[in-house]
């Protein structure tokens, strides 16, 4: 891996790593521990690492909505500092890409949206990877889909766990999906679909 600055941000460039990136836990810890066991994670001095030297990644909503907010945080930053895992959010145009601007960075943290709300008074999001057409994979969360479904070397992996559906990991560069299955501690209310039972 190689790093480098530009301006406040850090830009890591992985060659022949292999991930296994991880969607929206929402405050779901007991599902995150099992997810990471069912990757093969072990712990070792506070910090979970795979023995074949795989390395853990966020797309984000790490809290919120669950019942076990601080010990998902609390994961996640001890894995940052220590355990070589890696803490990102939100998906980018093409375009987009390499370049830093405040624009950028809220899309990153926010989604795109219309400028319009739905029932609920939330904004309605851009369905950006229908046009995707950039080279780079982009794995992101966010918006609940039923399944992780690859689309224009895109890939939703938020299956809404903290509604009952699924915390899903994506294998990489395997491109294979680990999922368990949540309990549900809240209702949904946005306009993807909840994997049924």
């Amino acid at each position: 891996m190689k790093e480098r600055r530009e301006r406040n941000f850090r830009i890591l460039e992985f060659r022949e790593n292999k991930f296994d990136i991880i969607g929206d836990v929402h405050g779901c810890y007991d599902e995150l521990m099992e997810l990471i066991e069912r990757l093969g994670y072990e712990k070792k001095d506070g910090c979970y690492t795979h023995p074949e030297g795989r390395r853990l990644i966020s797309v984000g909503d790490v809290a919120d909505k669950g019942c076990q907010n601080l010990a998902c945080l609390d994961f996640w930053i001890e894995q940052v500092n220590n355990g070589g895992a890696f803490w990102v959010h939100g998906g980018l145009r093409p375009e987009s890409i390499g370049k830093f601007s405040n624009k950028i960075r809220a899309v990153c943290l926010y989604g795109e949206t219309t400028g319009n709300f739905d029932e609920n008074g939330k904004p309605e999001r851009l369905d950006w990877a229908a046009e995707y057409d950039g080279q780079p994979f982009v794995v992101y969360g966010h918006t609940v889909a039923e399944r992780p479904e690859i689309i224009n070397r895109t890939v939703d992996i938020d299956q809404g766990c903290v509604y009952g559906g699924y915390l899903t990991a994506l294998r990489y560069p395997e491109i294979e999906f680990v999922q368990v299955r949540g309990k549900k501690y809240a209702e949904y209310h946005g306009g993807g679909k909840v994997p049924e039972e």
